[in-house]
C-alpha cells in the first residue's frame, strides 16, 4: 500500500472520530462501503449495508450529549495492498447539564481501497464493559450513571474529589484520607491511607483546585495538616510513620498553620 494512501487512512480514521462527535453523520457517509458493517458496544448495535449502518450512525447520533476529544491516538496496519487496519483511542469528556464523564474509548475501522477512493467497510467500537445498557449508546448511559454517583457522593458531608489514574482509572478520594501528595517526573502520586494514586497533572494545580488546606512543606509535597505529628527543622513525622524532609526557609511557616489550625 502506498505511503499516501496510509496516510489518507489515518486522517479519514480522524475524521471519523471528529465529526461524529461533533453529529456531523452526513460527512460520515460517503465514506462508507456498500457492505460496510458498524458494530457498536450496545446489546442492539449490530448493523450491515451502507444504508442500515448509515441510519444507524445518524439516529445513535442524535442521543450523544455534547462531548470533546482529546488524546486522540491512531495506529495503521497493512493487510494487502488494497487493505488498511487503523486502530484508535481517545479521551472522550462529556460535560453538560445532567452528565459528567471522562472516559477513554476505542474503535477499529477496515479499510479498502480500489485505487481511486478508499471506503471504510467495517467498523467496531469497544468500550468498557460496565458502560453500557441494552440498547442505550454508552454516552448516555455511562456519563448520567457517573454524574448521579459522582454528586450523591459529593452531597454528603465529606470532601469527595474525583481522580483519573495514569492508567485511566477512576476513583473517588476522601480529602480526609489523603495522607500527603508527591510531585513525580511528570505526574504527581496521592499518598492515602489506603491505597496510592499516580495522576498525570502537576502538583501546583492539583492542590489549588482540591486542597488548598494542604500545606507545601517542600516544593515535591503538599501534605495534610491533619497527618502531621511533629515537626522538626528538617523534617515532618506523619502519624502515618513516614518521614518527610522539610525546607529549611518553610519551617517557620509550617508550625504557624499548625498553630492556626489546632490552636
Amino acid at each position: 500500500m502506498r505511503i499516501e494512501t496510509q496516510r489518507k487512512i489515518l486522517a479519514l480514521s480522524q475524521r471519523i472520530i471528529s465529526e461524529w462527535y461533533k453529529g456531523r453523520t452526513d460527512e460520515l457517509i460517503p465514506l462508507l462501503d456498500d457492505k460496510a458493517m458498524w458494530i457498536g458496544a450496545a446489546a442492539s448495535q449490530f448493523y450491515r449495508g451502507r444504508t442500515e449502518v448509515a441510519a444507524a450512525l445518524k439516529k445513535v447520533s442524535e442521543d450523544i450529549p455534547p462531548c470533546t476529544v482529546s488524546e486522540e491516538m491512531c495506529f495503521l496496519e497493512e493487510c494487502g495492498s488494497d487493505w488498511g487496519l487503523c486502530t484508535g483511542k481517545w479521551i472522550c469528556t462529556v460535560t453538560s447539564e445532567n452528565h459528567y464523564l471522562q472516559q477513554p474509548q476505542r474503535a477499529t475501522f477496515l479499510w479498502r481501497t480500489d485505487g481511486k477512493a478508499l471506503k471504510v467497510v467495517h467498523i467496531h467500537v469497544s468500550d468498557p464493559i460496565y458502560t453500557t445498557e441494552p440498547d442505550k449508546e454508552f454516552l448516555e448511559a455511562a456519563s448520567v450513571r457517573n454524574y448521579n454517583y459522582v454528586q450523591s457522593k459529593l452531597n454528603d458531608k465529606r470532601r469527595i474529589i474525583q481522580i483519573m489514574t495514569t492508567d485511566y482509572q477512576y476513583s473517588l478520594v476522601d480529602l480526609d484520607f489523603i495522607i500527603y501528595i508527591e510531585a513525580q517526573k511528570e505526574c504527581l502520586l496521592i499518598h492515602t491511607s489506603e491505597n496510592d494514586y499516580r495522576v498525570h497533572e502537576g502538583i501546583g494545580s492539583f492542590v489549588e483546585r482540591n486542597c488548598p488546606d494542604f500545606i507545601f512543606i517542600h516544593r515535591s509535597y503538599a501534605v495534610n495538616l491533619d497527618w502531621i505529628k511533629t515537626v522538626t527543622p528538617t523534617e515532618v513525622i506523619l502519624i502515618s510513620g513516614e518521614k518527610l524532609s522539610i525546607s529549611r526557609q518553610r519551617y517557620k511557616t509550617i508550625c504557624e498553620k499548625i498553630k492556626e489550625r489546632f490552636c
